[in-house]
């Protein structure tokens, strides 16, 4: 299935959503999964729109920097590394550190645009 730029920010709208609400653990944990989604997402469209034939999520980050279709590649390289963190780990303190990087990441311009 060909990944669109719409799929991403209807990703971040329900990021930005999950965020709104009272945090317990199970909003917690949804807004982890959707920080997750959005940070696939966001590199997966931009490879697709720059071209690039790599599938390193971080070196997509770069080029994604260097066409000028995001501002901050360490916010975007933290952000891989937090999805990487929390996908692999069931330690609250690593889905804590995600959940504060994910508003970060919601208000982030969409890649790709």
């Amino acid at each position: 299935m060909p990944l669109k730029t719409a799929e991403y920010e209807k990703a971040v709208v329900a990021l930005g959503k999950a965020l709104t609400l009272p945090e317990d653990d199970i909003t917690r944990d949804a807004s982890i999964r959707r920080f997750e989604f959005c940070v696939e997402l966001a590199w997966k469209v931009s490879r697709k729109a720059l071209g690039t034939d790599t599938t390193a999520p971080k070196q997509v980050i770069r080029e994604m920097g260097q066409a000028s279709l995001i501002d901050d590649v360490r916010l975007w390289l933290e952000a891989i590394d937090q999805r990487n963190l929390s996908s692999h780990t069931y330690y609250e303190g690593a889905c804590t550190s995600g959940a504060a990087l994910a508003p970060e990441n919601a208000r982030a311009r969409s890649p790709a645009s």
